[in-house]
């Protein structure tokens, strides 16, 4: 098994269920993959214009408190008592795409939750920086948990197609170059 420093896979979660099964999907392929799991939350820079709406308070300190704990107690109900105490947590502040991007800089594997997206839609502000802005591949899982869309960091799209089951084949089927 790799070493879990060299290897990280990084999911962001905000509560819905989209990135509830991308955090599952995610701890998945990280226990596949030898890899460290980081779970991102991220307090969007919006508290200027609409103070206390998102956590019912305009205090910095405790917003990212409030995240912290909305983010432990969302990992154990997931991942278990026991798995959540193997995964690190990180609260951050920004523009939620940027931030996942940046976190996940020097990581394996990027996984954010969406809804389903239809064909002729366009991605939604999270997924369109993060596949504008990361460095990593990206996987996309809905909120049926069904199989996932990968996208390259180039920002293409490509349908994941598994050879054998579980994210780690899902992802590295899904990673092949995409023709146009």
């Amino acid at each position: 098994m790799t070493d879990q420093t060299d290897h990280q896979v990084v999911v962001g979660v905000d509560g819905s269920p989209a990135s509830i099964a991308a955090l599952g999907w995610a701890a998945q392929a990280a226990e596949e993959r030898g890899a460290a799991l980081c779970v991102v939350g991220v307090d969007p820079d919006v508290h200027d214009h609409f103070g206390s709406y998102l956590w019912g308070t305009s205090s910095r300190d405790e917003r990212m408190t409030a995240l912290d704990t909305a983010l432990t107690v969302l990992i154990e109900q997931v991942l278990g008592a026991a798995r959540a105490a193997t995964v690190r947590r990180q609260v951050e502040e920004g523009r939620p795409g940027e931030v996942l991007a940046r976190v996940a800089d020097k990581a394996d594997l990027l996984v954010i939750g969406s809804r389903r997206v239809e064909a002729d839609e366009a991605p939604r502000p999270v997924l369109r920086a993060c596949l504008q802005h990361a460095t990593c591949p990206v996987v996309v899982v809905n909120e049926a948990g069904q199989r996932p869309i990968a996208c390259r960091p180039t920002g293409r799209l490509s349908s994941a197609v598994p050879a054998r089951a579980g994210p780690a084949a899902e992802a590295s089927t899904a990673m092949s170059p995409v023709r146009s």
